[in-house]
Formats: C-alpha cells, structure tokens, sequence
C-alpha cells in the first residue's frame, strides 16, 4: 500500500518529540486483545505499518513494545525542554490513570493541558492506586520538582474494573434495588481505595504542607454491552441496560461523596466533579471519554488550577519545600560512616546506589534539605525513575574510585577497606554524609570488597 510506513519511520517520529502526537496516530491502533479496563494498550496498525521481517529487529521490538512507555518519554522530555528554557509559569506533576495518560489514540485531559502548563507526567494507563502508592514516584518527583500544583487521577480501576467489578456485585436477583448490590465487599474495597489516597495525600503534605492538590471524581459511565461494563455484569446475571445504568451511577456517585470528604480534610486539596459534564454523546468507550468529552473535563481542571487560593498563573515553581522525604519513613541508626556503607552495599545493587546517590548529589547542589543525612534508599531509585539521576552517580562513582584507590593502602576485601574508603570520601563533592556513605558502598564494591551476606533485593534486586 502507498501510504504505509516501515517501522523505521513509525520509529523516528515516535523519538522525535516535534512531531505531535496526532501525526502519529494514524500509525497506531488500540490492542484489543492485550487492553483491560481503563489501560488501553497501543501498538503499530498493520495496515499503515509495513510490517516486514525486518520489523523484528531489536530497535523496532524494543519501540513497539512500549507505546504506553513511549508515550510517557515523550512528555517528559517536552517538559524538560521546557523548564531547561527557562519557564516561568506554573509547574505541575501529575500522577494518574488513562483519564490522564490515553496514549497516542485520543487527547486526554493532560494533552488538553500540557501546553498552557509544564506538567511533569508520571501519569501510566491501567495503574491502580495501590501501584500508585508502592511506585511512590509522585513523592520523589515533587521533591525533584518542587510543582505548585500536583494533579491526582486514580480510583477508576480500582471500582470500575470490568471482573473487577462483577466481583464486588451479589449476582442478579429479581427485586433487588440497585442500591442493594453495592454491599460489603464492595464498601470494603472501596474503603482501601479511599485509604491508599489518603496515604498519598499525607506523602504529599509530609513533604509540603501547602501544595496545591486538585484531584478528580468520574462522570457517570454508560454500560452499553461492552467488555468494559455492559458484559462484567451480564456474566453475573445484571442484563437490563437500566439497572445496569443505575448501579453505575450509584457507584460514580458514593466516590465522588467520599473522596469529597477527603478532600475536605485538606485546606489546599480540591475536588473536580466530572458528573455530567462527558454526558451520554462524548463518550469513546465505555470509559473513556471522547476528545470533545476530555477537553470538557480539562477545562474544569483549568479552572479549578487557576481557582485555587495562592496559585496564580505565571507563578514560578516554589522553592520551598516544607519537609522532605525524610519525613515518609525512619531514618536508620548509623553510627558510623564505615557501618552505614557495609549494611548499604549487602542490601542494594549498585545501579540503585548510583541512582540514589545522582538523586542526593543534585539536591545538595540546590541546598535542598532534602539531601539529608538519614541512609534511605527511596522506591524511586528502585524503579529507574529520573535516569540522570544513575547518570549523575556513575560519574561520581567514576572519579571516587579513582580518588580513594591510593586510600585503601592494599587492604582490598575486607572490611578496613570499607572504613578507609569511607574516611577518603568524606564530604565528597558536597555529598552529605549519607550520600558519602553510599559512594564509599559503591567504590568499596569497584575495588573487591565482596558483599556481606547479600538478602534478596540486594544485588540480585532491582536493576
């Protein structure tokens, strides 16, 4: 066909962050079979890409893998390029679902924003928010960041999920309400839910008690026989399209109620309801809005963002920050430096050091607080968030080593090696002392120092 591409092509302009999304979207298609409810997995349309032998090469697998990771590259590269050019508006990171993230097929809520703002995207189709919680990657961005408003979207898995769902729901009995089939299980998770938001609520606040924090409800879905809704609670007997409808509704409407309540608790928190703003024309799917039906949805985000009490548009990101992420878990006794580097060296892998050791490296340098003294090796490090950060360190473990090798005065392997390192690298490059700590890990294990009892997550851990 004339007007396919090869997968070289498709490649290009997927890592060129120029070429808007909507040229691109013609190339792609929604996997039907690899989607699930609320994470719309994309991948190259066989009839606008040249799909040839040659497609299995390592570049193209490695591309057409990861279109939802793809997606999210990209914006963080245009919001990187934005702040390196010296952006003086509103910063934002935003953390959420596929109302946040639709990749490539649609211009969901961030896309209808992202010009007027610098949004720091972590948002990834299909997370729940316990993902959310465990990644813990908002936590670190904001520290990073220092946004003056976070934008949260999550919840729509979690009760709306399809089998999910129809798990939740008693099974169809003649008579009963609709009311009467959001009973315990339901209320149950809905409630861990509710909790795992707060928790990251109160992360946030930890680190700075007056960020600005604008979360959302959903609007009011419409089962319509799809594999999304209408089928889930067919399969448990739940057929007639109006009570279908009915408890759907019920459902939208008791989270917007209790997350509002949350909401309530916090004076910089702010709720957007979406109820009956996609209404029953501007749906794409069960789920998801159309574009006209999440431009409506960004809209109210915009005026809830320029709303706010404090943020003004044209407002530089703040250099404040309240607390750090410190404050989020126990700091570790260590007694000494030499200590602090053996227990770090048998728990961690080195990339992960090195991510972390980037991370407080670049802190220091801004007088941050936030570089600490406390040795806690934060998830973010883990999950190969911020990958200047590992860039960052490895330089920095590159020119210790080089400089505590006339230190360990032959002691190589065993553990006077750690202690002379350590002594060697004190206040290092204006790395406080955990970061010094972590280095001295990181050379001792250059140099041979075999790890101590390793346990797992250590070096067989996370890369």
């Amino acid at each position: 066909m004339t007007d396919q591409i090869s997968v070289k092509q498709l490649e290009s302009m997927l890592l060129d962050i120029d070429v808007p999304d909507a040229r691109i979207r013609p190339y792609l298609v929604e996997s039907l079979e690899e989607s699930t409810p609320l994470n719309p997995v994309v991948k190259a349309n066989p009839a606008k890409v040249e799909m040839t032998p040659l497609a299995g090469a390592l570049e193209g697998a490695v591309a057409l893998a990861s279109l939802n990771g793809i997606s999210r590259w990209r914006r963080q590269q245009r919001y990187r390029r934005k702040i390196d050019d010296g952006w003086t508006g509103l910063r934002i990171v935003s953390e959420g679902d596929s109302w946040f993230q639709y990749p490539f097929l649609l211009d969901d809520v961030i896309d209808n924003l992202f010009d007027r703002y610098a949004i720091y995207s972590l948002d990834a189709a299909g997370d729940l928010i316990s993902d959310m919680v465990k990644q813990n990657e908002l936590a670190a961005a904001v520290v990073q960041e220092r946004p003056d408003v976070v934008l949260l979207s999550g919840g729509g898995n979690d009760v709306l999920g399809g089998a999910r769902l129809a798990s939740l729901l008693p099974p169809f009995q003649d008579g009963r309400p609709a009311k009467d089939y959001l009973g315990p299980a339901f209320d149950a998770n809905l409630g861990k839910v509710l909790a795992d938001y707060e928790l990251m609520i109160t992360r946030l606040r930890a680190i700075n008690p007056d960020l600005r924090i604008v979360c959302h409800s959903y609007d009011h879905a419409i089962p319509a026989n799809g594999r999304w809704l209408g089928r889930p609670l067919a399969r448990i007997g739940i057929e007639n399209a109006q009570l279908q409808r009915e408890i759907v509704r019920l459902i939208v409407d008791r989270f917007h109620i209790q997350l509002g309540a949350i909401a309530a608790r916090y004076p910089n928190m702010q709720l957007v309801d979406c109820r009956c703003v996609v209404q029953s024309h501007r749906w794409h799917d069960e789920l998801h809005p159309n574009n006209e039906g999440f431009r409506a949805v960004a809209q109210l985000f915009e005026r809830a963002i320029s709303t706010q009490p404090g943020v003004e548009a044209g407002v530089p990101g703040g250099t404040e920050a309240a607390g750090t992420l410190e404050a989020l878990a126990p700091v570790r006794p260590a007694p000494s430096l030499a200590e602090q580097a053996q227990e770090l060296l048998a728990t961690y892998s080195e990339p992960i050091l090195l991510r972390e050791i980037g991370r407080r490296k670049k802190l220091a340098d801004a007088r941050d607080p936030a570089a600490g003294d406390a040795v806690e090796v934060y998830q973010t490090s883990s999950e190969e968030v911020f990958p200047e950060q590992l860039q960052l360190g490895s330089q920095l473990a590159d020119k210790a080593s080089r400089f505590a090798l006339d230190a360990i005065d032959g002691k190589e392997g065993d553990g006077a090696m750690v202690a002379q390192a350590a002594a060697s690298l004190s206040g290092f490059e204006g790395l406080p002392e955990a970061g010094t700590a972590m280095l001295a890990a990181v050379v001792a294990a250059r140099l041979g120092m075999p790890r101590p009892g390793s346990t797992e997550g250590a070096a067989a851990g996370p890369q």
